[in-house]
């Protein structure tokens, strides 16, 4: 054994360790997972699972059953992954962090993850490109119908959100991720999905700073899989914002993995580190065609350069291979064409408005909305006056010339409201309220 390493010994029942544990707690662990079962309709409520012996690619809670319910459950510190799910699982307002491969995997058809915070995974290093096959915060595979949303992803060691093989009509919206390793949300050699109205903050691949393509990383990272949509998604200073890739991957359930019938539109990229939007591909005639005749394009999308002349973004101009270019060449090359682009330097005030746990009220009677300011059929009215917190998903998303936030009313409401009608209230120092209006609002 050797530093920071040990051995069991279980036919001797011993327990060789290389350093000196005086004045420090050991602890072992032999059990393999809390819950395993194939049983259907479990529920799991309540409860603070932690330090299992779980190995790789299996979890704490270990779902291979039907119809699980797993929520308001704090699951830390096992050695594999925390919790795995099957078909038709819900899991729902947990705390999954610091375990030793992924915060929640798994595959199946009609999952639900809802409301949870997955943060700090893969502490014992997994190498998530490698033969480990996968860690960070969520990895799911092989699902249908599958639904990510309002979920608080951050700060782990690997992608935030992760699809990975043969998804299909699966569904990434609403959540906020931050500091995750590689990429925020990764789509990979999979079908038909939707990412829409999430929140990226600083998602880089920090460890490695001499990959800074979009082969390697990115806020949202699309790799060999078609049938796309990414719209209304704001990105605020991440490595890369949105990019493509197209590579050979061969094929799965249904047919050739390829990077094909992407459309990416009225999206928000703030100061990217290097590129904001654009697609690499492999010099193969299959992967060139993904920049003509695959009808992958960039529409009315917003962007906040760093430098508004420099080579910001990734796309095929003829020659051999793609090149970086500028935004001027990139809409000469037919994306982002017709719209106001580039964000006045402003609009970053508005972007860093509130943040999560801001106590507002409503200046002005105000519309909310359960999923998003686009997609929810259901408006409910907020009246002048009322009080509510800036949710952990926080936002924001642009829609028709607002931001909007994600917010828990006290009246119990919870949902989407535009910016323009809220202010924070603040509190003096005798502990009493006071309300401060927006100024810089035109």
């Amino acid at each position: 054994t050797t530093h920071n390493k040990w051995y069991f010994d279980s036919a001797a029942n011993k327990v060789y360790i290389a350093d000196d544990p005086k004045g420090q707690k050991v602890e072992l662990s032999t059990a393999p997972f809390a819950f395993s079962a194939s049983s259907s309709a479990v529920t799991i409520r309540g409860l603070i699972i932690e330090k299992y012996a779980n190995p790789a690619q299996r979890g704490a809670i270990h779902d291979t059953g039907k119809g699980w319910l797993i929520e308001n459950n704090e699951v830390r510190l096992n050695h594999g992954t925390g919790i795995f799910i099957n078909t038709e699982a819900v899991v729902h307002l947990n705390l999954v962090h610091h375990n030793g491969q992924l915060g929640i995997g798994g595959a199946g058809s009609d999952i639900l993850l809802n409301d949870n915070q997955v943060a700090y995974n893969n502490t014992a290093n997994f190498d998530y490109m490698g033969s480990d096959g996968e860690a960070g915060g969520i990895k799911v595979l092989k699902s249908r119908n599958l639904v990510i949303r309002n979920n608080f992803v951050h700060q782990n060691n690997g992608p935030g959100i992760w699809l990975d093989t043969d998804n299909l009509d699966w569904k990434v919206e609403g959540n906020r991720l931050s500091d995750n390793r590689e990429a925020g949300i990764l789509a990979e050699v999979s079908y038909s999905g939707i990412i829409r109205f999430n929140s990226l903050e600083n998602e880089r691949d920090e460890i490695a700073p001499l990959k800074t393509g979009l082969w390697w990383q990115a806020g949202i990272l699309i790799v060999s899989s078609g049938d796309a949509e990414v719209y209304g998604n704001t990105l605020i200073r991440c490595g890369n914002g949105i990019g493509i890739v197209s590579t050979d991957r061969g094929s799965g359930t249904l047919g050739v993995y390829a990077s094909k019938n992407i459309s990416v539109y009225d999206n928000t990229i703030v100061l990217p580190e290097w590129t904001a939007s654009g697609l690499v591909a492999d010099v193969t005639t299959q992967n060139i065609h993904a920049y003509s005749s695959s009808n992958n394009q960039f529409t009315g999308n917003r962007y906040l350069l760093r430098d508004a002349a420099a080579a910001h973004f990734s796309w095929y101009t003829g020659g051999s291979t793609y090149r970086n270019i500028s935004l001027p060449e990139w809409q000469q090359a037919g994306q982002d064409r017709g719209a106001a682009s580039l964000l006045s330097g402003d609009q970053m005030a508005l972007i860093q408005e509130f943040a999560p746990g801001d106590r507002v009220r409503v200046n002005d009677s105000a519309v909310q909305r359960p999923l998003s300011p686009k997609e929810s059929p259901i408006d409910v009215a907020v009246f002048p006056g009322e009080p509510g917190t800036i949710t952990s998903v926080s936002g924001p998303i642009h829609y028709r010339g607002d931001w909007w936030w994600h917010l828990s009313y006290d009246t119990g409401v919870q949902g989407w409201s535009p910016g323009s009608s809220l202010h924070r209230e603040l509190q003096d120092r005798d502990g009493s309220a006071s309300h401060r209006n927006s100024s810089h609002r035109n």
